[in-house]
């Protein structure tokens, strides 16, 4: 407070005073203005009595008018402390940047004897960058901390150059320029498994304030359908530092009580396997100053290269792979446009049967997966639906739900081909027609 002079002040000029100095102290964020300015009025509006009484009376006030604009201050920020960041400027921020970078450390539990007696930890992680408008580079550490995977991109010319070093082995992919659909999506849209928690999750608990790495971070737990992660946000730029895929209290790697058993040189799983317990999201930065120069996707001279070309799938592949999700879903149609699910096994039955044994439609299948003279189909013919969709993004319509395999008056999808009028019909018995836009059927 300043010192003040009864005698020589002002009655409003002591107000400004005391109030000047309680807003210049560094306190939190607090309420908005009209507060203070509501409390001056009232004050002002309160002169009866002599001068002594009124001079006595308003430093009081002065006093209660301090604590009132500090302790509303107090609560102000307390309420943006316990979590009030909306997810939505969460991903606007993501969506925002133009480059990012980040680890992802991942924590294996290793089991010993058939009673699991024995656990022990494995800690390996990937470093990661992501550059607009395509570029891409991923490391993956293993154990002993040495690179043993690296795979680099570059999305828009559709060249991926993926290394194994400890074999030496060099996969160079060529799928060709993504669809203008895929290419809007930008960058960081890559990182497909933070931006489904970003877009499709919900903030179901708050988890306080805390400090990681010098900055101060508001803790979210986001939920996804049945899953649950925690995000740590940065309280000014709303920027993610940190995320746990699962939330720490179903695995807590700080906490981890297995954290001190380090796997012995002579250590057998004896058949027992390995369970990954969580992942971490750390040091993210946001645009940081990333050198194209390392996005190189020229092989080393000293590695054995196999090289893929991809095409893009055409009305013929769409044919057979519509036939196949038919038939191993028992002959009808679903309204899932993704690639069909097998029972357990019966991909590597039909895999492993002679050629001459197999159905027409078995034969379909295997060819999606077969390489010949190193040109495959875009993604494997699985995906060829899913091709179509984003292909044809504005004119694609699919609605098989229902429909059986042979029906000639049903139609399963339709799709107008680029610089044409008429749209592709195709029916349950897979033959196609021309269709006028106004003569379409209708949509269910």
């Amino acid at each position: 407070m300043p010192d003040i002079d009864p005698k020589n002040d002002f009655e409003p000029t002591l107000l400004d005073k005391a109030v000047s100095a309680v807003l210049s102290e560094e306190v939190p964020p607090g309420p908005p203005a009209s507060v203070a300015c509501h409390l001056t009025e009232t004050w002002q509006q309160s002169m009866n009595g002599s001068t002594r009484r009124r001079v006595k009376s308003r430093l009081v006030s002065l006093g209660l008018a301090a604590f009132v604009i500090i302790g509303c201050a107090i609560s102000w920020q307390l309420l943006d402390a316990r979590g009030s960041i909306a997810l939505a400027d969460v991903a606007k921020e993501f969506h925002r940047a133009k480059s990012i970078q980040f680890r992802r450390i991942y924590y294996v539990h290793v089991y010993g004897n058939a009673d699991h007696s024995s656990v022990w930890r494995n800690v390996s992680c990937e470093e990661c960058n992501f550059k607009s408008p395509g570029f891409r580079r991923e490391v993956n550490f293993g154990v002993n901390g040495t690179p043993w995977h690296i795979i680099t991109g570059d999305a828009v010319r559709g060249i991926t150059l993926d290394l194994r070093v400890t074999q030496k082995e060099a996969t160079l992919t060529e799928e060709g320029p993504p669809t203008a659909f895929q290419l809007r999506q930008g960058l960081p849209s890559t990182l497909t498994a933070l931006e489904d928690w970003l877009e499709y999750g919900e903030v179901r608990k708050e988890l306080g304030m805390r400090e990681i790495q010098g900055r101060n971070v508001v803790g979210l737990r986001v939920g996804r359908f049945d899953r649950e992660a925690d995000f740590w946000v940065d309280r000014q730029t709303r920027q993610i530092v940190r995320c746990l895929d699962p939330t720490a209290a179903e695995y807590d790697p700080e906490n981890d009580p297995v954290a001190k058993n380090r796997i012995p040189p002579n250590a057998k799983d004896n058949g027992h396997g390995q369970e990954i317990k969580g992942s971490v999201w750390t040091d993210i930065i946001y645009d940081p100053p990333l050198d194209e120069a390392q996005y190189v996707l020229t092989p080393p001279d000293d590695y054995k290269v196999k090289r893929i070309r991809y095409r893009e799938p055409v009305e013929k592949d769409l044919l057979e792979w519509l036939e196949v999700f038919a038939q191993v879903r028992g002959g009808t149609f679903t309204d899932d446009e993704n690639s069909p699910s097998f029972k357990f096994g019966e991909e590597d039955i039909i895999g492993n049967k002679p050629a001459d044994q197999r159905t027409p439609w078995e034969e379909k299948f295997i060819r999606g997966y077969v390489e010949k003279e190193e040109v495959s189909l875009k993604g494997g013919g699985q995906s060829v639906v899913v091709m179509f969709n984003l292909m044809y993004r504005d004119t694609w319509h699919y609605q098989g739900k229902g429909v059986k395999l042979g029906d000639a008056k049903t139609p399963v999808c339709w799709y107008r081909p680029h610089g044409k009028t008429d749209y592709r019909v195709i029916y349950g018995d897979l033959r196609v027609r021309d269709v006028a836009p106004n003569e379409l059927p209708p949509q269910r």
